[in-house]
């Protein structure tokens, strides 16, 4: 749980209460049948506390081995190399984020569209090309310059 709670980024009660509506939580925890029960949040504190208590005794981070253990299993079985990085996830992983896909397509033809110098245009060609510099991101019409 504790895993889940750093991956969400989320307050303990935000957890228990994804653990009790949240299926795809609640399948995370081996948490199968609607009738499960989930811990509870007294018994998380509990281990929790057990927990530090036991790394105070003997120096030993017992959440930092488990972590390791767990990314090492995951390195192994994906058979990942860490020697190669993907360029997409870099470079516009965050614009798709924020972005639709008409957004992504509309702000990088207004970009190309600045660049390019046309000597004359028809008055027609004029219309639209105001259309893009207005930015009408939720009209889909069929744009040609």
């Amino acid at each position: 749980m504790s895993v889940l709670k750093e991956g969400f980024g989320c307050s303990d009660e935000d957890l228990f209460e994804k653990c009790e509506f949240d299926l795809l939580t609640r399948k995370a925890l081996g948490l199968e049948l609607l009738t499960d029960v989930t811990p509870s949040i007294d018994t998380y504190y509990l281990f929790r506390r057990r927990i530090c208590d036991y790394q105070e005794r003997t120096g030993i981070d017992l959440m930092q081995l488990c972590f390791e253990h767990i990314a090492g299993n995951q390195v192994r079985l994906l058979k990942i190399s860490g020697k190669s990085v993907r360029m997409d996830s870099k470079l516009i992983g965050s614009n798709i984020a924020r972005q639709s896909r008409y957004e992504l397509i509309h702000t990088t033809l207004v970009r190309f569209l600045k660049t390019c110098t046309l000597t004359k245009l028809s008055s027609e060609q004029e219309e639209r090309k105001g259309i893009f510099e207005r930015g009408f991101l939720k009209d889909c019409l069929p744009f040609r310059l």
